[in-house]
């Protein structure tokens, strides 16, 4: 039987158990609550052995440390607890569910697979070429070799490397991986790989001279990614940076657990959720010094918000992003710009005040003054 879980299977499955079921399961001590929450003993991430810290939101089913704040669904306990994979814990949710499992063709699942194990064939592909422009950005290179960084000759290179594979022009085409005129869809570009779950998803071209292209970031299926995802602490805070250069250009100089959504305006709210479904509480918003930036920074901490997280944004110098001035004014100085963030609430606060001018304000808080002192309010 060939089983794919797609993620509307997955929430609902999550929707027919009792996270305080399965932690009962093995072998934590719960107890059910009247109110908003049942109980549990913390034993397993804080050493605890009261109940004063466990708590099992009754409407979400998330269990959460409230000593060290480590938390999330089934899936996540089964799997970072328990030590199963996903895919067993799935399956086994399934069980205490009595739901049964999802059947697919096994000629679509084989084309998913060919389709999976193509873009890690190209990955490993770019990963053998080399080109100094990261390097000359300020990314280390045990930080390229850990990332799996690479570079894109261009041509029929990939093309010809997949062919030889056994791979059709045709699916090829399909993948997105050569365009219509069969040549590399990405050339003479710093290839990133983009995973989720271990596995390639996506690729990011960035274009090592400015000059002879006017698409400087190419993503091969798209642009809703969200880089570094696979290797951030959920127990810690999350950076969150506009672009993969920034973040790998912090990392570099030791600024770690961060996550790039590939531009400004392209965080997403599905993005938010599958930050909030890592376990992720914290988020510190890192995007350039410039409108575009604090357009970006409102949007993705409104959606990071909604999803009940806490959010924080540093502010950068005018025109300055985070990978130029690590490199032009050192980590310390870089570090030194985000010790002074403000929460989301304020950074939405000041954005709207500036829309308006210092006399305008003062007339406005006038206005609420004697509506205050005539109506009583």
């Amino acid at each position: 039987m060939n089983i794919r879980f797609e993620q509307t299977f997955v929430n609902n499955l999550l929707g027919q158990v009792e996270m305080i079921d399965v932690m009962a399961n093995y072998g934590v001590e719960v107890k059910r609550g009247q109110g908003l929450n049942h109980f549990y003993v913390a034993k397993f991430c804080c050493g605890k052995s009261d109940m004063d810290n466990g708590r099992i939101k009754i409407e979400t089913q998330k269990f959460m440390c409230m000593n060290c704040w480590y938390g999330g669904n089934a899936i996540d306990f089964l799997r970072t607890v328990v030590g199963m994979s996903f895919y067993t814990a799935v399956v086994e949710l399934a069980r205490m569910a009595n739901v049964e499992l999802p059947v697919v063709d096994p000629k679509e699942l084989e084309s998913l697979k060919r389709k999976q194990d193509a873009f890690q064939l190209a990955a490993t592909f770019y990963a053998e070429y080399e080109n100094d422009y990261l390097v000359t950005r300020g990314i280390a290179k045990e930080v390229i070799e850990k990332h799996g960084v690479g570079y894109a000759p261009g041509g029929r290179a990939l093309r010809s490397f997949l062919e030889g594979k056994g791979y059709t022009k045709e699916e090829l085409l399909d993948y997105k991986l050569i365009n219509s005129k069969g040549m590399d869809t990405l050339f003479h570009r710093a290839v990133i790989p983009v995973s989720r779950n271990g596995k390639i998803i996506d690729l990011y071209g960035r274009s090592i001279n400015d000059e002879n292209t006017s698409l400087k970031h190419l993503y091969i299926k798209g642009d809703n990614i969200l880089g570094g995802i696979d290797q951030i602490n959920p127990k810690h805070i999350v950076l969150l940076f506009e672009a993969a250069i920034d973040r790998l250009v912090a990392e570099s100089h030791g600024v770690q657990n961060g996550v790039d959504a590939g531009g400004a305006g392209k965080f997403t709210k599905e993005h938010a959720k599958l930050l909030k479904r890592k376990g992720v509480k914290r988020v510190f918003i890192v995007y350039d010094g410039d409108a575009a930036g604090r357009k970006g920074s409102l949007k993705s901490g409104q959606l990071l918000s909604d999803e009940g997280m806490e959010v924080w944004v540093g502010e950068l110098p005018e025109q300055m992003d985070p990978a130029r001035m690590i490199m032009e004014c050192g980590k310390d100085a870089f570090v030194s710009a985000l010790q002074q963030p403000k929460t989301f609430e304020k950074f939405k606060m000041y954005q709207e005040l500036s829309k308006y001018s210092l006399t305008d304000v003062e007339e406005y808080l006038k206005v609420m003054k004697l509506k205050q002192i005539f109506l009583g309010e």
